[in-house]
């Protein structure tokens, strides 16, 4: 089924035999029978549930929200004991420099 040539040591198979040569190698194999009774909480065996897209959606909600969280809390309590030399980003959201306390060169 393998041969290998002289010039380069891969193995080469026909094209048909390819898919299942790449599923073995990737560690897939043909579905089976499973027992019913067997609960996952990654979904079990080849989970593919009906509203995947919904919960994908849910999901990145909340994880948005609580990146937005942590983000606010981040920069509500950010402050700079030096005065940076240079324009970072968070001068336009620190509390330093909206009161005044550092000036903000233009």
């Amino acid at each position: 089924m393998y041969t290998s040539t002289h010039k380069n040591l891969t193995p080469t198979m026909p094209s048909h035999h390819f898919s299942h040569f790449y599923h073995r190698m990737q560690g897939g194999v043909k579905r089976f029978a499973y027992p019913k009774e067997v609960w996952s909480p990654a979904g079990g065996w080849w989970a593919q549930p009906k509203t995947w897209k919904s919960n994908t959606v849910v999901v990145a909600l909340g994880m948005a929200v609580t990146c937005a969280g942590v983000w606010r809390l981040s920069a509500e309590r950010e402050w700079r004991h030096k005065e940076p030399i240079r324009w970072i980003p968070s001068m336009m959201w620190s509390k330093q420099f909206k009161s005044g306390e550092f000036k903000q060169d233009d």
